[in-house]
């Protein structure tokens, strides 16, 4: 299965959201 690796550079952090390819959220960190 595939995988989608977002990341969020906001102010004063940096998040990463792993999205699966029928777009469900997998993970935060």
């Amino acid at each position: 299965m595939s995988y989608l690796l977002a990341l969020d550079a906001g102010t004063g952090s940096i998040r990463a959201v792993i999205f699966d390819t029928s777009g469900q959220q997998i993970a935060v960190g």
